[in-house]
């Protein structure tokens, strides 16, 4: 029952900036990922995936940090 009350403890600090910035630093790493193994595969326009996904990532981090 504690361990319940720690997490329902933890989501209540978070608010929606941090969670929307982790979220978009996860989506960001994800993009930037698939992105390389595009490229590394030499599939027509891959260089579009890793850059979408560094300016999801750093959009991610500037919302955790509340500066957007």
């Amino acid at each position: 029952m504690h361990e319940l009350s720690t997490g329902a403890g933890i989501l209540a600090v978070m608010n929606k900036h941090h969670v929307a910035g982790i979220v978009g630093i996860v989506v960001g790493v994800v993009l930037i990922v698939l992105g390389a193994t595009r490229v590394l595969g030499r599939t027509a326009a891959a260089m579009l995936v890793p850059l979408v996904g560094i300016a999801v990532a750093l959009l991610g981090v500037l919302l955790y940090a509340r500066v957007v």
